[in-house]
């Protein structure tokens, strides 16, 4: 289970609603999805991907098994007067629909395997998959691997497998706005994986984030994330 920290949850939030990142998301992939009447986003953290979707998706089901965002999602809705959404907190393993899905999304979550294994149990229809695109830790001074099941494997997977799919790569700007310089800090200790934090010095800090002009988030850290999106069809799993 990831481990959302208050800290890294108004992180997250902070740099959802400052740029534009989840609705470049929504438009990227919703075209897979016309027609679909339901579908669940699967490990959906915060759920910003499903709020951005909820206006053009009848239905969708957004499961974590941390509560902290959970929470969040549901109160997001609340305050949106959005409806279409049902968060549900716990396994998605262990709450399967009493209907197929008829799409679903595994957005930075699930391994590979893991992945179509519950594709072929939960949904009949479209599968979307976005993987990490890089193999460097992006948050450290040092150069320390992210692990290998990104992009690369599950396209290799579904290659071996035979399984029909449409694959595109793209960079979208997904940076963090900060409301102060020690929020620099804060944010590098809770995402680096250098193990002397010594290494974290003000002009490393600084070199990372860009002045801005706004009074609310007066530093701003710019990131390109590179992502790959893999696209099948559950039907098609071997």
């Amino acid at each position: 289970m990831y481990h959302w920290t208050p800290d890294m949850i108004r992180f997250m939030i902070d740099a959802s609603a400052y740029g534009d990142y989840h609705k470049h998301l929504a438009e990227m992939i919703f075209p897979y999805f016309s027609g679909a009447e339901h579908i669940c986003d699967a490990g959906c953290g915060l759920g910003d991907l499903s709020l951005a979707l909820s206006g053009r998706i009848s239905r969708i089901t957004g499961i974590d098994l941390n509560p902290r965002p959970i929470a969040i999602l549901r109160d997001h809705c609340v305050m949106k007067g959005i409806t279409n959404i049902r968060a549900i907190e716990g396994d998605i393993q262990l709450n399967p629909p009493q209907i197929p899905y008829d799409g679903m999304i595994f957005c930075f979550f699930g391994r590979s395997e893991e992945i179509l294994d519950i594709a072929l149990q939960q949904c009949r229809g479209t599968v979307a998959v976005i993987k990490k695109n890089y193999s460097v830790h992006r948050f450290s001074v040092g150069k320390y691997p992210t692990g290998p099941d990104g992009y690369t494997r599950m396209h290799a997977l579904l290659s071996e497998r035979r399984i029909p799919f449409e694959s595109r790569t793209v960079s979208l700007e997904f940076g963090q706005p900060f409301r102060c310089f020690e929020d620099v800090r804060t944010f590098f200790n809770c995402y680096s994986r250098d193990e002397d934090p010594d290494v974290l010095t003000d002009d490393f800090l600084r070199s990372r984030v860009i002045r801005t002009r706004r009074d609310d988030f007066p530093f701003y850290m710019p990131h390109q994330r590179r992502i790959g999106l893999i696209i099948f069809r559950s039907e098609q799993i071997k």
